[in-house]
């Protein structure tokens, strides 16, 4: 860790009863090749010893105090005010960074002027030949198509970097003076969940690029900074709540008018399937995200006028087309699986 006076990295990370987690993590960023960064632990009030822990393994990491949970999205952006770095890293504390990853991420800038963001290959960390996640691709339906998951490490079409609509927020890196055009890091009401699409999305009406970057490798465990089963109501209430923000204030009018009734229609007619198939916790999770919206109408074009006058630079044709796939029926009924048997994995959430 550096010792410099001012690093060229800034590492933010944020904590919510992690300690578990936290010696793997912290030891792979103690390990890093790059030797110019710093640490920044931010806690969300944790119940457990996370805080003294990190205070008395890693003296040099800054510890940011917070008085309450405040989310993934709120709690990044209070490390960033503290941040000194010319870049930042946003990583999750399951995560486990190989020695070279800062250097090899870093690398990525170096090589593409326009590169505004950029992900590590993301591995799972108790399965690691498998592959996390590549980033994703969007959709006509609204839903993304997350690339690479739980495929094979070695697979040759996950071995190269190629451009993707969003990156995973448990990796990314960005130069700091970006967030003067992207109109600032992330978006506080989204709590947490879709928080760095919306970023990328903005990223990207900025005249910038997101990139999957594979010569960097991190290992992640998922789900073990939430404690959310991927289908929790917790989760598709923020993350249907978050994709509609981020729908409304990024996309053209017409893009809007395409992606977002059609969204609207699917995840209603997914409510009715799932009263009908007993899981009336999520259906109501989606009930409440559309009436959050409806409820916080002004807010939201208070935030599409900013983007559209302020932030955008390019047209919707001349990026959003080639990171969009077509919809996968069987991805489409992977997650709907996933929601019908929520019942048999549920454990008790602790972001809550």
């Amino acid at each position: 860790m550096s010792g410099n006076t001012k690093p060229e990295i800034s590492i933010i990370l944020v904590n919510y009863n992690g300690r578990v987690w936290l010696p793997a993590c912290l030891e792979s960023l103690r390990q890093q090749t790059h030797p110019n960064f710093e640490i920044i632990f931010v806690d969300n009030h944790s119940r457990d010893d996370s805080v003294t822990f990190v205070r008395r393994e890693y003296p040099s990491v800054q510890i940011i105090q917070q008085s309450s949970n405040t989310g993934f999205a709120a709690g990044n952006n209070s490390g960033l005010k503290t941040a000194q770095g010319e870049y930042i890293v946003l990583l999750n504390t399951d995560t486990r960074m190989t020695p070279t990853g800062l250097e090899d991420l870093l690398a990525a800038f170096k090589h593409n002027p326009r590169l505004g963001c950029a992900q590590p290959k993301l591995i799972f960390m108790h399965e690691p030949d498998k592959l996390d996640s590549c980033g994703s691709y969007f959709t006509s339906t609204g839903f993304l198509r997350h690339i690479g998951n739980q495929q094979n490490i070695h697979d040759s079409r996950y071995n190269h970097s190629f451009p993707v609509l969003g990156v995973k927020g448990a990796c990314m890196m960005f130069p700091r003076a970006l967030l003067q055009q992207t109109g600032g890091l992330f978006d506080e009401t989204f709590w947490c969940y879709f928080e760095e699409t919306d970023f990328c999305c903005r990223v990207w009406l900025a005249g910038y690029e997101c990139w999957y970057y594979p010569q960097a490798i991190v290992y992640h465990a998922m789900g073990g900074t939430s404690g959310h089963h991927i289908s929790h109501p917790i989760l598709q209430y923020h993350s249907l709540k978050n994709r509609l923000i981020t729908y409304s204030a990024n996309l053209s009018a017409p893009y809007a008018l395409k992606i977002i009734p059609l969204h609207l229609a699917l995840n209603i007619a997914l409510s009715i399937f799932l009263l009908l198939t007993f899981q009336p916790r999520l259906a109501l999770a989606i009930w409440r995200a559309l009436m959050y919206c409806v409820r916080n109408s002004k807010m939201i074009m208070h935030k599409r006028r900013i983007v559209q006058s302020q932030i955008r630079k390019i047209d919707d044709n001349t990026w959003l087309p080639k990171l969009t796939r077509p919809v996968r029926i069987r991805q489409l009924i992977s997650q709907v699986y996933g929601l019908l048997t929520y019942e048999r994995h549920k454990r008790k959430p602790i972001t809550e």
